[in-house]
Order: C-alpha cells, then structure tokens, then sequence
C-alpha cells in the first residue's frame, strides 16, 4: 500500500447481530493495490466513548431522583427563549409541594422521595410535546408552556393541580395513605421583561400568594402583582 491520496472520516449508528446499538467511526482514504486504485477503510467502535458523553450529558441536565430536566437545564431553556432574534410570549408554572417537610419528618426521607417521584410522573405523563417540566430544587417544580394563551395555561394548571391532588402515597408499610397537594404561581411573558428571570420572580410572586391563600390553588400574576417575596434567580441559576 502506497501513500494515500484523498481521506474521509464519518460516524454513524449500526445494530450488531445481537441487536445491541453501536457508534461506530469509519476513516477512509484511497491507496494503491497491486498496482491498483483501492479503498482502505478503518472501523473503530466508539460505542462505550459515546455512551458514556451521553450518560454524563444526562447527569448534567438531570435530577437524578425524578429522572426530569434540572434547574440548570429549565434556566438554560429560558435563557434561550429569550436570546431569540424574534422573541415569543410563552407561560410559566411555578409550582411547591404543599407542606413537604411534613413527609420528610413525620415519615422519612424515603417517603418525601416518593412523593417527588409521583409528583413527577404526574407532571411528565400530563403535559404536552411542547412543554418542558424539570425539578428545579427541593420541593419545587418549573414548566415551561408552548403556549402564551393565559386561558389555556390556567387550565393546563388546574388539571395539573387536579391530578396531583388525586395522589395518595403509602407509608408505615402500606398502613397509612397520605394525600398530596400543591400550590401554582402562573404568569405570562411579557414585553417589558428584561430577561428570564423577571418571568421565574412574577411566577414567584403567585406562588407565594398561593401559599398564603391556604394552598392547593393557582395564582395567577400579571405586572400589578404586588411583590411581596423577593428572590434573585440571577443567584441561584
């Protein structure tokens, strides 16, 4: 075999016989064969490299327990709604666990777990292809809504609030049931938002009014909403 003349590299996905998936890397480039013009190809199976870049994506942007989206991963997609050249009205849903702690203390760690994984089958099963839904931290919960009709958010908010209330999680080795609930700040983008963040603190500010309407509702906040919680997610994100 003779210097090569012209080279190409490329990737693709093949099945093995067994049916298992492989990442494969191919590089060809042309050589002389007896005189001949040939092609050399080399195969690399880069299966395990791939998968384990993709394992290592899904931790980063994943909570772990719930198995949705993290607060970095909802953060970054607010990030991205606004840089857009033509910016889109969208809908938040700011949500809590009503008296989590509760579950955590009177029954223990595994059964306030279990309430975040039910919680979050509820949300992942409810909501549609365009809406995202993560775990942004502790008790709490963020979705995003394809949409900005407020009339349609509310009632994607309610039915969220509805299922979740229907909930009941079994402790002391299947002795006890316990209900859950929570409680929803909704809003809407609007045009004077500087940024993300501005929409996560009005969702804020109907999830607090909503814990101090006696819980279990949804508050929906608009630009008169009076701020009467402050928390700076530039901080937290």
């Amino acid at each position: 075999m003779d210097g090569s003349l012209t080279q190409a590299e490329w990737s693709g996905e093949r099945r093995s016989l067994d049916g298992r998936r492989l990442h494969l890397r191919f590089r060809a480039w042309e050589v002389e064969w007896d005189g001949a013009p040939a092609l050399q190809v080399v195969v690399v199976d880069d299966t395990a490299r791939v998968e384990a870049d993709r394992a290592l994506h899904w931790r980063a942007t994943h909570d772990e327990l719930t198995g949705l989206p993290n607060r970095n991963a909802l953060l970054q997609r607010l990030r991205d709604l606004f840089e857009q050249p033509v910016r889109l009205a969208f809908a938040l849903i700011l949500m809590d666990v009503d008296r989590f702690k509760f579950f955590n203390e009177a029954h223990g760690q595994s059964v306030g777990d279990e309430v975040l994984k039910r919680v979050a089958h509820v949300l992942r099963s409810n909501l549609r292809d365009a809406d995202r839904v993560g775990r942004i931290g502790g008790e709490e919960f963020l979705v995003v809504l394809g949409t900005a009709d407020m009339d349609d958010a509310r009632q994607v908010a309610e039915r969220l609030r509805h299922l979740i209330s229907q909930l009941e999680v079994s402790c002391d080795e299947g002795k006890t049931s316990l209900s859950v609930t929570i409680s929803i700040g909704l809003t809407q983008s609007q045009v004077f938002d500087e940024d993300w963040a501005s929409v996560v603190s009005r969702a804020d500010q109907g999830l607090y009014k909503a814990k101090r309407s006696g819980r279990d509702c949804v508050i929906v906040a608009d630009a008169l909403t009076r701020v009467e919680h402050r928390k700076d997610w530039h901080c937290d994100s």
